[in-house]
């Protein structure tokens, strides 16, 4: 029985629709028809046709995206093309899209439609003959190169697994983190990726070249010949090809008299890690000890300058004793400076971060820091023009900016160059901030001073920041100047680096966190010392200070109860609650200054508290008084500004 072929009639014009459907259904064919391209679409995937006839111009759908769409799901279906255009580009374009046939309308002759669609299904039926031919001869080609291949396979089955495990012994060994190669001689004959990695020459630049190419120079290629020769490891370092030298480990293992098998790791950075671990480690274990040193020396110097400073109060301008006590607090306050900075390395001088402006405070400073210059230095500011605002102390910036001014300018004896800069930079580079010992990426602030002096060499360069540390002749410096720039840099949360070499100037690089609010204006009012008659209560475990402190309020006409320990501060205020204020030591046997503070503030609500200590950070944090939340002077106590201080709270101010 003949085959019954479909015909899809897709067509917007009804009476050619049913002409081709009367016409090929007296022919034997089965005949599916559809007014506009998707209702074509939805019948041509449901039933499926031998042939599809498609008007090209029709609502919706276009025949022409009719057939762009058969064409990707169905190109083996013959599709032609029916239209009333006779446009020969209408004709060349269906062709293009994959139309097998193009008849024009109107249809005068059936027959002659029926040819082309007969001649279209012999077409197709010939493709898909041709088609099963073409799988046949494959399937017979695929089913005798199988049986070829099994004697083949045969033969070469264990030269296979010998290459395969040579080549996973090459896997492993090119997915290795550790350098590996294979030399004679001291000549590469193969590395591997890591290795090239290290190095920074890709393989055709190492592969049979010497081993010199990483050496600095010919001693040191010596020298590692001669210990692999005895041994089976040695530390050296390596030229990469960018010039930048690394420390490598090398380990080799002989394989005869001239060839040897070499691992080379790379620890660098591990190296680097560790030395800044020991600094990390030796820069808190000093200033654990400085800030303990500060701590008994500001109570020390509460009591020296205070009494002195009552003395003065009391001798006459044109005593012959004048000079003596204006010299001993001269003295005094020199050593209360030294205090400060060894409290700043340790990361313990009390700090009022505050937004701050990094070009305005350089600027502020500018004149000051040229009298610090002799004339044979230039001084060149360079501003960003990006907000530079930072949470910092500017007594503090200050600070640095003379330290690192003044180490410039005696570095360059002969006169020359000093430049401060200041930048906004992103830091996300993870080398960069591995090298430097960044804790986090982000955006900072950098304060860049450079200066074109004698520079040092390298083992000075590793101990600038030491406490006590100094290049200079005895008695013109106290090492401490930059032991206190990076104390002060780390209690802002940031990081200084250091480049300098011989004959070549040093440059000294601050990174601050940057911050986006912009600093507020300073407003400085002048103040002046008052008098009281309120009852104030000292609790101070120290007698000095304490003795000190009930001097210069009584002088002062205020009433003064006395407490020598946390416990004794307590149980006085019961006996005293006329209190109007307690001055508490922060750090006290028995009870803390803060515990005291509790207790009493249970007692009688609202009562006012000013907090002392020479261990500030210490107080602040591990004592629980918060920044802000409490009024807090730092020892040594400077008698106005503790008179003031005092006065300020009784006021409410």
């Amino acid at each position: 029985m003949a085959e019954t072929h479909m015909i899809l009639t897709i067509d917007d014009e009804e009476p050619i629709r049913r002409s081709i459907r009367v016409f090929f259904e007296d022919s034997g064919f089965e005949v599916v028809e559809a007014a506009d391209g998707q209702k074509g679409l939805d019948l041509f995937r449901s039933r499926h046709p031998s042939v599809v006839l498609v008007d090209l111009r029709m609502p919706g759908i276009s025949g022409a995206e009719v057939i762009d769409t058969l064409k990707r799901e169905a190109p083996e279906v013959p599709v032609i093309v029916l239209s009333g255009t006779g446009l020969i580009a209408d004709a060349i374009d269906a062709m293009r899209r994959g139309a097998w046939d193009y008849v024009t309308k109107p249809i005068t002759d059936m027959s002659e439609l029926e040819h082309v669609v007969r001649i279209a299904l012999e077409r197709s039926r010939l493709m898909e003959e041709n088609r099963r031919y073409r799988e046949h001869l494959e399937e017979e080609v695929e089913r005798r190169t199988k049986e070829l291949k099994q004697e083949i396979d045969e033969r070469k089955r264990t030269e296979e697994r010998l290459l395969l495990s040579e080549q996973s012994l090459r896997d492993i060994l090119q997915a290795s983190p550790i350098g590996i190669g294979k030399a004679k001689n001291r000549i590469f004959d193969w590395v591997n990726e890591t290795m090239c990695k290290i190095t920074g020459y890709n393989l055709e630049e190492i592969q049979g070249k010497t081993a010199r190419l990483l050496y600095e120079n010919g001693q040191e290629y010596g020298r590692v010949g001669e210990t692999l020769n005895k041994e089976k490891a040695v530390e050296t370092k390596w030229v990469r090809k960018d010039g930048d030298v690394r420390d490598i480990l090398l380990h080799v293992t002989h394989t005869s008299d001239e060839a040897y098998i070499f691992t080379a790791i790379d620890f660098t950075e591990q190296k680097n890690l560790e030395g800044r671990l020991r600094q990390a480690q030796k820069m808190e274990a000093i200033g654990t000890l400085a800030g303990g040193i500060a701590h008994d020396f500001n109570n020390i110097l509460t009591a020296m300058m205070g009494y002195a400073t009552l003395v003065q109060m009391k001798v006459d301008t044109s005593s012959p004793l004048r000079p003596y006590v204006d010299q001993l607090i001269l003295a005094s306050r020199k050593a209360a400076n030294l205090t400060q900075s060894l409290l700043a390395f340790s990361r313990q001088q009390p700090a009022q971060l505050a937004p701050l402006d990094i070009n305005e405070t350089i600027r502020a400073t500018g004149k000051l820091l040229k009298r610090l210059l002799t004339e044979d230095i230039e001084l060149h500011t360079l501003f960003s023009e990006e907000n530079t605002t930072v949470m910092a102390d500017k007594t503090q910036m200050d600070q640095i900016l003379f330290n690192l001014v003044t180490n410039a300018r005696d570095s360059m004896p002969r006169g020359g160059t000093l430049t401060v800069e200041t930048d906004l930079v992103e830091i996300y580079d993870s080398t960069f901030i591995g090298d430097h010992g960044f804790e986090r990426p982000g955006r900072y602030v950098q304060i860049k001073v450079s200066d074109t002096g004698i520079g040092m060499d390298e083992a000075t360069r590793e101990k600038i920041f030491d406490p006590f540390f100094t290049t200079k002749e005895t008695g013109k410096g106290t090492g401490l100047g930059l032991a206190t720039v990076y104390g002060i840099v780390k209690q802002c949360s940031g990081y200084i680096t250091v480049e300098s070499k011989l004959g070549q100037g040093s440059i000294f690089r601050i990174y601050l966190p940057s911050v986006r609010r912009r600093a507020d204006k300073e407003h400085v009012a002048p103040v002046t010392v008052k008098t009281g008659s309120e009852t104030i209560l000292v609790a101070e475990d120290n007698e000095e200070v304490r003795s000190f402190m009930r001097e210069a309020l009584k002088g002062c006409g205020y009433r003064i109860i006395e407490a020598m320990d946390g416990e004794d501060a307590v149980e006085t205020f019961k006996q005293h609650q006329d209190v109007d204020l307690i001055i508490v030591d922060s750090v006290m046997p028995k009870k803390n200054g803060r515990e005291v503070y509790e207790e009493i503030h249970r007692i009688k609500p609202g009562i006012k508290a000013l907090f002392t200590s020479g261990y500030t950070r210490d107080i602040i944090l591990d004592k629980g008084i918060e920044d802000k939340e409490f009024n807090f002077i730092a020892k040594p106590l400077i008698l106005n500004d503790f008179l003031q201080k005092v006065r300020d709270i009784l006021d409410g101010r």
